[in-house]
C-alpha cells in the first residue's frame, strides 16, 4: 500500500503564485469543466458491480469528490492521485466522515513513479489532459497498468474545429502540447488496444454554469483574504482563461472518453 504523501496545511499563509492558486481551487466543488450529469452517463457505460471488489485509480481527481462518491458505493482499494497535495489533504478530511466501502489511499507522486504492478487496475479515472506526455503515451501507459478488459476514463481538451485562430492555439499550446480533434481521439484509442464505449465533447454548461460561474463568484473574497500581488496574478489568470472560453468556445472544448482494454 503506497504511503500517504501529504501533510495537513496549519496556515493560510501563502506567497506563491502555485500555492495560491491552490488555495483558490481547494475552494471549488470542481477543479474542471464536468457536472453530475455526465458524470453519471460515464457511470451508466462501466457495468461495474457493487458487491465487487475493484482496485481504481483517480489521476488528477483534486479535492475528490468523484473517488470518495465512487467509494460510497463500491468495495475495494481507490488510489487517488493528485500533484497537489493540499487538495487530497481536503479529500482525507472529507472521507473520515463518509460511510465508505472502499479503502482510500492518496498520494501527491508523480503517477509514472508509484508502485504500480502491470494489469493491476479495474479502472483509471483521469480528469485533465496531460501536460507533460503525448495523449498516445498517456493511454499506453494506462494500458499496461489496466487488467484484461479493464476500462479507463479520460477527459480531454479537444479542438472542435480544423481551423482556429491563432491566439488561441498560443494560449493552449503553452501548457498543454497535444491537442487534437474528437475523431483523432477515437483513432488513437482504438489504434492502441482499446475499444470505445463513449466519446462525446462536454456541453457548454459544464464550463460555465457549473465551473466558471462558480470560480468567478470566489474572486472577490479571496482577493479580500489573500491582497499579495500573487494572488492578484492568480486571479487575473483565471480571469483571462474565462475570456479566452467566452470568445472561443466553438473552436475547443473537452471531452470525455471511456474505453475499455482489449
Amino acid at each position: 500500500m503506497f504511503e500517504r504523501t501529504t501533510t495537513l496545511t496549519q496556515t493560510n499563509q501563502f506567497d506563491s503564485h502555485d500555492e495560491l492558486l491552490t488555495e483558490f481551487f481547494r475552494r471549488l466543488k470542481r477543479q474542471a469543466p464536468g457536472s453530475e450529469a455526465e458524470t453519471n452517463k460515464v457511470l451508466a457505460t462501466l457495468s461495474l458491480e457493487p458487491k465487487q471488489s475493484y482496485t481504481m485509480l483517480f489521476h488528477h481527481c483534486g479535492t475528490g469528490a468523484l473517488p470518495l462518491e465512487m467509494a460510497t458505493r463500491f468495495q475495494g482499494t481507490i488510489i487517488a492521485v493528485d500533484p497537489r497535495a493540499e487538495l487530497l489533504d481536503e479529500l482525507l478530511v472529507v472521507s473520515e466522515s463518509m460511510p465508505l466501502q472502499a479503502s482510500i489511499t492518496a498520494t501527491s507522486d508523480d503517477v509514472v513513479e508509484l508502485p504500480l504492478v502491470k494489469e493491476s487496475l479495474d479502472l483509471v479515472w483521469s480528469q485533465q489532459p496531460n501536460h507533460d506526455s503525448s495523449f498516445e503515451r498517456v493511454i499506453q501507459h494506462w494500458n499496461a497498468l489496466l487488467k484484461p478488459s479493464g476500462i479507463v476514463v479520460l477527459t480531454e481538451l479537444i479542438w472542435l474545429t480544423e481551423t482556429k485562430p491563432l491566439a488561441l492555439t498560443e494560449y493552449w499550446n503553452y501548457s498543454i502540447k497535444d491537442i487534437a480533434t474528437l475523431e483523432e481521439r477515437l483513432d488513437q484509442l482504438e489504434a492502441n488496444g482499446f475499444e470505445v464505449l463513449h466519446g462525446d465533447i462536454l456541453p457548454e454548461d459544464c464550463h460555465t454554469t457549473n465551473y466558471y460561474q462558480p470560480m468567478s463568484a470566489l474572486f472577490e473574497s479571496f482577493m479580500d483574504e489573500y491582497n499579495t500581488p500573487a494572488a492578484v496574478g492568480v486571479v487575473a489568470e483565471l480571469k483571462h482563461e474565462i475570456s479566452i472560453y467566452n470568445k472561443y468556445n466553438e473552436y475547443y472544448g473537452y471531452a470525455v472518453f471511456v474505453a475499455r482494454k482489449l
